[in-house]
């Protein structure tokens, strides 16, 4: 635990990545690293929506894109 001025120990706020809000993180709460379960559902609800996406190469530059997969399995 960090100890502020005084020896009172110093509050470490988070700030929710979903709506922005700062908060006290209550020890052991589920929910981290968001503030609320509300907060915790509507990142899930964006990851299943496919909302959010990781930069990478298209599905189309892959060998098996063309449809000739066959020609990579012979020998």
């Amino acid at each position: 635990m960090k100890w502020g001025i005084g020896n009172l120990p110093e509050v470490v706020l988070m700030q929710c990545p979903v709506c922005r809000k700062q908060f006290d993180p209550p020890k052991g709460a589920r929910h981290l690293p968001f503030c609320s379960h509300r907060c915790r559902n509507i990142d899930l609800g964006r990851w299943l929506e496919e909302s959010y996406t990781i930069e990478g190469p298209s599905p189309n530059d892959f060998w098996w894109a063309d449809g000739d997969e066959d020609e990579y399995y012979r020998e």
